[in-house]
């Protein structure tokens, strides 16, 4: 019985794995050269993603219907290389987005080869990785201390008159 909850709590961490990346996937998709309206809360952390030939260059902008706040700078490019995947298609990270405040924004690209953007989120495995790590190495130490518990009392049963 131990042995499949180790195993049932690897699957928990796998299906959380699995729904940190599929979160982060764009939601909001659209070619170079066209603006895309999106809905946006910081609280979210959203992001700029982009799918083709990686080596085009590209430049981006954002707008908000409201006034901006001095010095706001929407979109950061971000420090470590990141990409999502999922249906095959493979999105890499091009920015991280920071919105003042939730609304609708309006975003849009030029690439000088066809480059197909995106606006989903940033995937926090940082928060996430705790649980992928320590929910497998509980379920593991719980089934081999019960492994060694029963074969313990299995011994010393036998040896008894």
């Amino acid at each position: 019985m131990s042995w499949v909850l180790c195993v049932a709590l690897v699957v928990v961490a796998i299906i959380t794995f699995v729904g940190t990346i599929t979160s982060a996937v764009p939601t909001t998709t659209f070619a170079g050269g066209e603006r895309a309206t999106v809905t946006l809360d910081p609280a979210n952390s959203p992001a700029l993603y982009a799918t083709g030939d990686q080596t085009s260059r590209f430049s981006c902008q954002m707008f908000s219907r409201s006034p901006a706040p001095p010095g706001w700078e929407p979109l950061v490019k971000p420090t470590v290389k990141q990409s999502v995947s999922l249906g095959g298609v493979e999105w890499e990270l091009i920015s991280h987005i920071r919105v003042p405040t939730p609304g609708e924004y309006q975003v849009t690209c030029e690439s000088e080869r066809p480059l197909r953007f995106g606006v989903g989120t940033n995937p926090h495995l940082g928060a996430v990785l705790p649980t992928l790590i320590l929910l497998p190495l509980l379920g593991l130490t719980l089934a081999v201390a019960t492994t060694i518990i029963v074969l313990v009392k299995r011994n010393s049963a036998r040896r008894r008159p």
